[in-house]
């Protein structure tokens, strides 16, 4: 199965053979505490011959590793724990770094992010692999000369400092090119 956090209106269910089980309370932030309290209990629930743990911040990493012998991949997207110890008063950054001692094997999106790890965990076995597509497509609109940022709307946890300072940088280059946020 598919664990999953849990919130208003999720429902278990089955979508293209895959079972998604929705796991901890509904009311966030309460959802994520319980859903990682949880952890070792369906670790030990349910039978599996490997596990990946995709997390999300605050809580980047589910401690799997002290649950099971069996292989876990830790698919990091980033490493929240700065920002969420700043937010919510909390030693999360502390704890990330600690945690990623635990793992033998991680998926990352960049090379920046394996190199994190790297330093964190030198001996970890860690592949990139990227989110997205490597070739440009044409899909023939009629607007030209724009950049598209089609995501949750989360300032410093979606990278839209960073997208709208390269906005700055590029529109030097070409100042006719727009951003378009959806």
């Amino acid at each position: 199965p598919t664990i999953t956090l849990n919130y208003h209106g999720a429902k278990n269910k089955i979508t293209a053979g895959i079972h998604y089980e929705r796991t901890g309370l509904k009311k966030s932030p309460l959802n994520f505490v319980s859903y990682f309290l949880a952890v070792p209990f369906l670790i030990r629930k349910h039978r599996f011959d490997l596990l990946i743990e995709d997390n999300i911040p605050p809580f980047t990493f589910g401690l799997s590793p002290l649950y099971t012998q069996k292989p876990v991949i830790s698919q990091i997207k980033a490493f929240g724990g700065k920002f969420e110890s700043q937010k919510y008063k909390l030693p999360f950054m502390h704890i990330e770094k600690n945690a990623a001692r635990l793992y033998k094997n991680f998926i990352v999106l960049t090379k920046n992010m394996e190199q994190k790890i790297r330093a964190i965990n030198p001996e970890a076995s860690i592949q990139v692999i990227p989110n997205g597509i490597n070739t440009l497509h044409s899909i023939g609109t009629k607007e030209k000369n724009y950049l598209l940022f089609l995501g949750r709307i989360s300032f410093f946890t979606k990278g839209l400092d960073y997208l709208l300072e390269t906005m700055e940088i590029l529109q030097q280059q070409k100042p006719d090119i727009e951003l378009m946020i959806a």
